[in-house]
């Protein structure tokens, strides 16, 4: 089958439902392979012991209990974020023809490619939203057999992922994939959406690992501050506002009724969240950027104590919002997840100096 024949197939839902009941369990295969190699490779790395009781604190935040975190949970989470990751910007590469040349510039191959993109996207979101699913409310009859894991998943963190973006995605994705596949407003919103994600969560990951009382680890921290503030504002800022507006302009104008209101409730939710996350970002980078190496002896700043309460929140929705920005989404959110493990094992070193 050609670039074209693959255009034909994806045209119509029976298509586009067959490519992705087909697409998931091959995915769910490659990603759990990918687990099973990189879960026992972490532990073997030296900056694990750094990363590991920030991921800790990273899963506690989505509703882990502290029982449930041990290293090997610790660590298939945090490969789980960089596989996922990787599957983001491999999604996001593949839409770039179309981006960069436009929907007739690209050919068909390119057309191809970003639909492939767009319907692979949604095939890991169908993989993901299974896992979790099992996993959370089926975990010893299904979900420990087929992922393995000692303790159920938390309701929190299916909530989040599973209730809100998961289905938000599909939803969107796969009619613009059927219906408005050449409209550039949705190329632009999707690969900038898949890109930004894989960088932040990337780049948060990876400030795991850094050891912060050394002046490179320390400068690339900063550098991570910047560079995903920079993409939260320029993907969801600049370019979901004009791009938003260009979609629901299009629906308007051709007498799209049912994606015109859609997008309006999906855009207004999305923009929402956008605003939040910005106002997060921009807060974090005027905040951090000044501040001074942390002392050695001292893996972050010396904080006051109501720095730390900022991790709490007053409501499920905020709740949730924290949530999914300390996954690196968020340099605020994030700093404050490492700051309070830090104090945290701190205070907990410290005991264990005074029973000795």
């Amino acid at each position: 089958m050609g670039a074209q024949g693959i255009l034909d197939f994806l045209a119509n839902p029976l298509g586009v439902l067959l490519f992705v009941v087909v697409c998931a369990p091959i995915t769910a295969i490659i990603v759990e392979s990918a687990l099973k190699s990189c879960v026992p490779w972490f532990a073997t790395r030296d900056w694990w012991p750094r990363a590991a009781p920030l991921q800790k604190a990273l899963m506690m935040n989505f509703g882990y209990p502290e029982s449930a975190c041990t290293d090997l949970t610790l660590r298939n989470g945090y490969a789980y974020v960089i596989i996922l990751c990787t599957h983001h910007f491999i999604c996001g590469l593949m839409m770039l023809p179309v981006v960069c040349y436009g929907w007739a510039g690209a050919g068909v191959g390119g057309q191809a490619c970003l639909v492939v993109g767009a319907l692979m996207d949604v095939s890991m979101d169908v993989y993901d939203e299974f896992k979790m699913f099992t996993t959370t409310f089926l975990f010893e009859t299904i979900g420990k057999k087929l992922f393995g894991g000692e303790e159920a998943g938390p309701v929190k963190w299916f909530i989040v992922l599973g209730c809100l973006h998961h289905p938000l995605a599909m939803a969107m994705t796969s009619p613009m994939v059927l219906y408005y596949p050449h409209l550039a407003s949705f190329h632009a919103i999707a690969i900038s959406l898949l890109l930004a994600a894989g960088i932040c969560f990337t780049t948060g990951s990876y400030k795991f690992t850094l050891d912060m009382t050394k002046a490179s680890d320390w400068y690339q921290f900063k550098f991570i501050v910047i560079l995903q503030t920079f993409t939260i504002l320029y993907t969801r800022g600049y370019i979901w506002v004009v791009n938003v507006y260009a979609a629901l302009a299009t629906f308007r104008s051709d007498g799209s009724t049912g994606f015109f209101i859609g997008g309006c409730i999906a855009g207004a939710m999305m923009s929402l969240f956008n605003v939040v996350m910005i106002l997060d970002s921009v807060t974090a980078f005027v905040k951090w950027m000044p501040r001074s190496m942390a002392e050695k002896g001292t893996p972050h700043h010396d904080l006051q104590e109501e720095e730390l309460k900022n991790m709490t929140t007053a409501s499920p929705v905020g709740s949730m919002m924290k949530a999914v920005s300390v996954m690196g989404l968020s340099p605020a959110s994030t700093f404050r997840a490492d700051v309070k493990v830090v104090v945290a094992a701190a205070k907990f070193k410290k005991g264990l100096k005074k029973n000795r």
